[in-house]
């Protein structure tokens, strides 16, 4: 019995840190995406063509994953962006 329970505890131990770790990660694909949107419209501020400045940034040091694959929908105008309920939702947690 005693053995059960310390797995038990184990298993929450882990499932806990694994919650946290993804709160980590969700925090940073959050600012990830919120630097993206700016340094885009920072850009066309500046008067550069938005599709200009994401084949550049997409190929320079300012590149990431989120920037990559999500900026091409936004600028499309892609009606299909329920990822970002997603990222509100988790950062609302993490605030909590």
């Amino acid at each position: 019995m005693e053995f059960e329970i310390v797995e038990l505890l184990k298993a929450f131990d882990l499932s806990n840190r694994q919650r946290k770790i993804k709160m980590v990660n969700d925090l940073l694909e959050g600012v990830h995406l919120i630097a993206s949107v700016e340094a885009i419209s920072l850009g066309v501020q500046f008067g550069i063509h938005p599709w200009v400045l994401y084949d550049i940034i997409s190929n320079a040091a300012g590149n990431s994953w989120i920037f990559k694959n999500y900026i091409p929908n936004l600028l499309r105008g892609d009606a299909k962006l329920h990822f970002l309920n997603a990222f509100i939702q988790n950062l609302l947690l993490i605030n909590n």
